[in-house]
């Protein structure tokens, strides 16, 4: 039995998605106040979170940002019946597993959604990764060097995982776009960049070693210890 966890604030898209999603094989928690989000996350293990960005824009960034400060990777659906492109970018910047369905929308399409999120999580992996001079606590989402905690922001999170993953190999701007972000995302062109040179003053900056590096012409890799 998978569960979703539903922000509602009463409006007519959670309703319609509220009487869908009851004729699938899933426990639903609704709830109506910001508060309650966080609360939950923190006792449960969600399938998704699904969200209505037709809520008062106060009360959304307060959820996001608290969404944001628990560093989960549970993939989050966005509702919404106009498109804000920047807060959009906003939100693609501050999370990774994130997905936008316009309303009106049909049955089929919050099914079909469902299932692929449910796919997502049954091949999504956590283990924790531990190189000589930096540990990746997946369980925990955090980074630990020479015994200092690191504290990442989600997406920064997922982009030093990936790097990681990969160590001694380089990789491409559009190899980490296709992976860390949708390719299809709207991005700026120096995106990857920015996010890369804030992942290093935090990780890098003050130890001996570079462990983030810059391929010229190319991309990023994270050494490995071995590679040149």
């Amino acid at each position: 039995m998978n569960a979703l966890l539903i922000h509602s604030g009463q409006s007519l898209i959670m309703k319609r998605l509220f009487s869908g999603l009851k004729y699938l094989d899933v426990n639903l928690d609704l709830i109506n106040t910001e508060k309650e989000v966080v609360q939950k996350i923190y006792k449960h293990s969600y399938l998704a979170i699904l969200i209505d960005m037709s809520m008062s824009k106060e009360i959304f960034i307060n959820i996001l940002n608290n969404l944001e400060k628990s560093l989960i990777n549970t993939p989050i659906i966005f509702f919404h019946q106009n498109e804000d492109l920047s807060l959009m970018e906003k939100i693609k910047n501050q999370f990774t597993n994130v997905f936008f369905q316009k309303f009106p929308f049909m049955y089929h399409d919050v099914k079909n959604l469902f299932y692929k999120i449910k796919n997502l999580k049954n091949t999504f992996h956590d283990e924790n990764m531990n190189f000589p001079e930096l540990l990746l606590d997946c369980e925990k989402r955090r980074v630990i060097r020479s015994d200092k905690i690191i504290s990442l922001r989600n997406k920064e999170f997922n982009l030093l995982k990936y790097l990681m993953t990969n160590s001694g190999k380089t990789l491409s701007r559009t190899d980490i776009l296709d992976e860390v972000w949708d390719h299809n995302a709207n991005l700026f062109t120096n995106t990857i960049d920015v996010h890369i040179n804030s992942l290093r003053r935090k990780v890098d900056n003050g130890f001996e070693h570079e462990l983030i590096r810059t391929v010229h012409g190319v991309g990023y890799m994270f050494w490995d210890g071995v590679s040149s």
